[in-house]
């Protein structure tokens, strides 16, 4: 969780406390654009920030999205859990002996916890022999295993909580009043020109901003060398 929550991308907002960091901080849902030079986002804060994509990549259609979500739940989930699964046998079954060491523990505990090793029954089973132990030290223990057996199985659960998805929409807009509909990426920012020094146009002439900045490349130069100086009395004005 601490590396987690210390390489969690964060944006316009800082870091949250430590040692989780971005994980729990306010984060920022940009829609893919820019508004006026500012992020059009929404600011998701608290604990719901937990659930909110960092990082999303590409666009894909829904049966590749599910395709990869499906994937990942069946590679990645189930093969950490059971990397945890065996890791969790090992340190329960060593646990389970040191009690059997200094305390009686009936049979039905050792079968499920180290011939079966974490499962739904084991859970069951630590259960009932926490209400019958005497042992405050095997009853701590137990309830350990417990509650690490119970994260054992929700492994998966939690790494499917990692991955989503977000639904894209195409915004239209009508430019004339007259149903004439087109994508608003199909839109650019431009001037409207409404004449010149001299003229006024009946209809305001929509140009790209490239024009204005050929226009002021050909006109600065000439501004800047034909500005009017005082002259020196030795020198002479063309």
């Amino acid at each position: 969780m601490a590396v987690l929550g210390y390489f969690t991308p964060m944006t316009y907002q800082p870091n949250g406390a430590y040692p989780y960091y971005g994980v729990f901080a306010a984060k920022s849902l940009t829609c893919g654009d820019d508004v006026e030079f500012e992020p059009a986002n929404s600011t998701i804060e608290g604990f719901e920030a937990l659930f909110v994509l960092d990082q999303t990549w590409g666009r894909y259609s829904f049966a590749t999205v599910k395709t990869i979500d499906v994937v990942w739940d069946i590679f990645f989930g189930r093969g950490v859990q059971m990397v945890a699964w065996w890791v969790g046998y090992v340190v329960f079954s060593n646990a389970l002996l040191r009690v059997i060491e200094r305390h009686p523990a009936s049979f039905r505990i050792f079968q499920r916890i180290a011939l079966e090793g974490p499962s739904l029954l084991s859970l069951w089973t630590l259960c009932k022999e926490i209400v019958s132990v005497s042992s405050k030290r095997s009853k701590a223990l137990f309830v350990y295993i417990l509650l690490s057996t119970a994260y054992i199985l929700c492994i998966p659960m939690f790494l499917g909580a990692m991955t989503g998805y977000d639904s894209t929409s195409i915004a239209w807009m009508d430019i004339d009043n007259s149903n004439n509909i087109v994508p608003t990426s199909a839109v650019v920012y431009s001037y409207a020109i409404l004449g010149t020094p001299n003229t006024t146009f009946d209809e305001p002439v929509c140009e790209d901003t490239s024009v204005g900045t050929l226009r002021y490349d050909y006109i600065y130069p000439r501004m800047s060398k034909c500005e009017s100086t005082n002259p020196s009395p030795h020198s002479s004005k063309i």
